[in-house]
């Protein structure tokens, strides 16, 4: 189970509320959220397949992340590039996690925008979808990165 630290989704859920546009951005900044507590940063936005070496990590969403239909983010970690891809299909949200080093991709799907946005907006009265959808995200998105770096590690 992820370890929930209520404060710090408080403070970044309130950093980046003035750029949400549409429903489907809460979800992206619950996943940035998560990305940060695994200490990953954002390069910005794009599919660029190469870290420039100019470009510096930080734990802030690039500027116009939500103007577009899909989301297309760079992450970094370790010296390690990752592209998240974020779509709506439907009633539902897909996220794809690419590792560029060692071309892995994991994925997580959100079966009803509507249901996880209402969760996230109103924690008090749906901690435990909260809870669900957050761990959910941490296995299927975020842990097979993780256990891929740590592989290559030993």
């Amino acid at each position: 189970m992820v370890e929930y630290n209520s404060a710090f989704w408080s403070l970044t859920f309130d950093y980046f509320k003035k750029d949400i546009n549409k429903s489907e951005d809460n979800l992206i900044v619950l996943v940035h959220w998560l990305l940060l507590k695994n200490n990953f940063q954002t390069l910005g936005p794009g599919n660029e397949n190469e870290i420039d070496e100019n470009e510096q990590p930080t734990d802030f969403l690039p500027t116009n992340w939500s103007q577009d239909v899909t989301y297309k983010l760079r992450y970094v970690r370790d010296k390690n590039l990752f592209l998240l891809n974020g779509v709506r299909a439907g009633d539902s949200f897909i996220f794809n996690f690419y590792n560029v080093t060692v071309k892995q991709v994991s994925s997580a799907a959100l079966g009803n925008v509507c249901t996880t946005v209402q969760a996230i907006n109103d924690m008090t009265n749906n901690i435990d979808y909260f809870h669900k959808t957050i761990n959910l995200l941490q296995t299927d998105l975020i842990d097979p990165m993780q256990k891929e770096n740590d592989e290559k590690k030993k």
